[in-house]
This record gives C-alpha cells, sequence and structure tokens, in this order.
C-alpha cells in the first residue's frame, strides 16, 4: 500500500473514527436533543483536533518526514471530526426526540443499552465512511481548500490570499509591476506569521540581458513564495513559483 494512503487510514481510524465514538460516549448521559447534538458536535470536532495533532506529531517521530501534505493536522482533525459529529448529532437529537414522544414502558424489554452502543457506532462509521468516499473521490481539491485554508490563519496580512499558484499563473511577461501587484492583492513583502527565511542572491530565474538593470521582487506567504523579476523600465521578464514541500 502507498505510505499516504496508509497514513490517511491512519489518520481516519486513529485520529477521527475513536474520537467520535469517544464523545458520543461521554455525550450519553444528556438527554436534552439540542444540548446532545451541540456536545456531540463540538466534542467530536474539540477531540479529533487534538487526536489529530497527536497523530501528526506520531508521524513525524516515526518516519522522519511523512508524505501527508497537511501542515496543521489538527485543523483537518476538526473538519473531519465536526462533519461526522453534525451527522452524528442530528441522528441523536432525532432519537432522543422520537424517545420523548413514546410513553412511559413503551421500549422493548432485553438489553437496550448494548443495542444502543452498537447503533451509535455503527452511525459513526457509516458517517465516516461517506466522508472518506467523498475525500478519495476529490482528494487533490480537498486537500488544496484545506491547505490554503490553514496557510490563510498565518497570513500577517489576509490580501495575501491572492498569493498563490492559481494567481502566479496569470502574472504574463510584459506586465508592468502594478499589474502584477493587482493580481497577487498586496506588494511585494513577507506575509508569514511568523517570519521565514528570506531568499539571498539572485534568486531562482535566470538574468538575461532583457533583465538589465532591473530587478527582483519576491512574495512570501506559508509554504510558498513568487518570484518576479523586471526589467528596467518595470516590466515582467521572468518569473518563478517555489513550493517549500515539493521542493525539499
Amino acid at each position: 500500500m502507498d505510505q499516504g494512503k496508509a497514513e490517511f487510514l491512519g489518520f481516519l481510524a486513529l485520529a477521527v473514527v475513536l474520537p467520535v465514538v469517544a464523545a458520543l460516549c461521554i455525550t450519553r448521559p444528556i438527554k436534552a436533543p439540542l444540548a446532545a447534538f451541540i456536545a456531540i458536535v463540538m466534542g467530536s470536532a474539540a477531540l479529533t483536533a487534538a487526536a489529530a495533532e497527536l497523530y501528526g506529531v506520531g508521524l513525524k517521530l516515526a518516519l522522519g518526514w511523512p508524505k501527508t501534505n497537511w501542515s496543521e493536522l489538527w485543523f483537518v482533525g476538526a473538519i473531519f471530526g465536526g462533519a461526522a459529529g453534525l451527522g452524528c448529532g442530528i441522528l441523536r437529537a432525532v432519537d432522543l426526540v422520537r424517545r420523548r414522544s413514546k410513553a412511559p414502558g413503551a421500549e422493548s424489554a432485553g438489553a437496550p443499552g448494548r443495542t444502543k452502543r452498537r447503533w451509535v457506532v455503527l452511525v459513526a462509521v457509516g458517517v465516516l465512511g461517506v466522508i472518506a468516499a467523498m475525500w478519495a473521490g476529490r482528494r487533490d481539491q480537498y486537500v488544496r481548500w484545506l491547505d490554503e485554508a490553514v496557510h490563510r490563519q498565518g497570513l500577517t496580512d489576509q490580501r495575501a490570499a491572492g498569493v498563490n499558484a492559481e494567481s502566479f499563473h496569470r502574472i504574463q511577461v510584459g506586465m508592468s509591476a502594478e499589474e502584477v501587484n493587482g493580481i497577487f492583492g498586496v506588494p511585494p513583502g513577507d506575509y508569514r506569521r511568523p517570519p521565514g527565511f528570506l531568499l539571498v542572491g539572485p534568486g531562482h530565474i535566470a538574468w538575461s540581458e532583457d533583465a538589465r538593470g532591473g530587478w527582483l521582487e519576491v512574495w512570501y506567504v506559508p509554504r510558498y513564495h513568487g518570484e518576479v523579476l523586471f526589467d528596467g523600465n518595470g516590466c515582467v521578464v521572468g518569473k518563478y513559483w517555489h513550493d517549500e514541500q515539493a521542493n525539499n
């Protein structure tokens, strides 16, 4: 099995399924439908966030540098846990409402506690199965969205969220510095929180005769930076996009 898939399955099992089941068990004594719904959703999100962070630390300790590209697994865990908790919370609330509407003693004899526990586990696994299927179908798109959402949190200026690969590809040779700033949404600078390593030297773009008298500008955001080379008239003559993880 591919290492990335193994890490993802481990994430689902250890950092999502177990915390969600734990949240369902912890909130079991709550009988008010709305309170149970809120407790399950919030508990699932909180527990999976904590478990995912521990899982990410464990991956790094065990593998040195895992293939998983998520910079903040706690954030991804909270997303998954909240989604699973939403489904489980709705079903728990519906079940509580139905039980309230029944007359006392209407439940059948036997072992209702055991049946309910099995039902809770099946619901949790079913909801997570749907999430996993959706993720597997469009994994790259979700990873990109989550990655951008995570890194947006670490910006000193939220306008710098426009400094991304999609915007970078819109920059064309011959554009002015003002046009480039308009595409990125911010002027050149370091928009990381906290600030990181700054490029030293001529950069990654080959300086040709067209660049004589020109200068290099760099836009820094978490994980990425974009380099744009201008000529003496302030027009683009070259560009380079750097992804720290992809280039490690």
